[in-house]
């Protein structure tokens, strides 16, 4: 897996050097398996091999047209969850010459941007078995923030994602619970996410809070991107505030002036930079 993983960050750094100098970078096309048959190696589910803390439990490659996309799953209090939108999967080749890449690897390379980093990864496929090389490098110039993390894939026998429970699921759940404010009432529902790449562990609180609010003032939440979902609450301004780590450096951060939406309407998306 060691080997793997050097190839894999090497990639990236060889690609860099043919951008800068493109009559450097040429294909092997006729000695690297078809297009086709590195789009049919990649495409499928693909589920972490050991468990980790910091890399993406599950992602799905799929054939959109005739490009790869890929979708990453992140796992939350209610399952796993979908980071992100689907991305575009580029499929890379060796340089001309360079024996120390198994002609039958599969390489690629995809980034996803999100609001405080841009995340590149690096996906190496040998004998049925995928390395992930994940970069992430922090919006804001801090590089005590810039990680670097590397997990192996095995391939699912479930190519369908139908089963997985995602964070959208739980903000839908609050619109089945509370459909007050279709109905004419006077309470309605705040749901919505903070849409962050970096792992949040905490607590939002909702200010002020109705006796009858549910699932309560406080939730505790923990991974990127997470959710929040509050119902039964009367008209009127409220705040948000989450306390806690990002990446394990202390924050805290409100949101202020919000109001509340009926059941259905498209949740909140917010960022830490808006928060104060």
């Amino acid at each position: 897996m060691k080997t793997r993983s050097r190839l894999c960050i090497g990639v990236v750094c060889f690609l860099a050097i043919g951008l800068s100098s493109p009559g450097v970078l040429r294909a092997q096309d006729e000695k690297r398996p078809s297009l086709a048959a590195q789009q049919k190696s990649l495409a499928g589910v693909w589920e972490i091999s050991e468990e980790s803390n910091y890399a993406v439990p599950k992602l799905e490659i799929a054939l959109q047209g005739d490009q790869l996309g890929i979708q990453f799953f992140l796992q939350t209090q209610s399952g796993q969850g979908k980071f992100g939108s689907a991305e575009t999967l580029h499929l890379l080749s060796p340089f001309d010459g360079d024996e120390s890449v198994p002609k039958d690897t599969i390489l690629a390379f995809t980034t996803l941007s999100a609001d405080d980093a841009t995340m590149h990864f690096a996906l190496t496929v040998l004998d049925g078995k995928m390395n992930v090389d994940a970069i992430k490098i922090a919006s804001d110039g801090s590089q005590k923030l810039n990680r670097v993390i590397s997990a192996g894939y095995a391939k699912s026998g479930n190519s369908s994602t139908t089963a997985d429970v995602s964070s959208d699921d739980k903000l839908a759940s609050v619109d089945e619970e509370s459909d007050d404010a279709e109905n004419g009432s006077e309470t309605g529902v705040i749901k919505g996410r903070v849409d962050t790449g970096s792992t949040l562990r905490g607590t939002f609180t909702l200010s002020p809070a109705p006796d009858n609010i549910e699932p309560g003032a406080n939730i505790e939440v923990g991974g990127p991107r997470p959710a929040f979902a509050f119902s039964k609450l009367p008209k009127g301004e409220y705040s948000l505030t989450f306390k806690g780590t990002a990446d394990g450096v202390s924050k805290t951060r409100v949101w202020g002036d919000l109001e509340i939406a009926a059941a259905g309407d498209e949740p909140l998306i917010l960022s830490l930079r808006s928060g104060e």
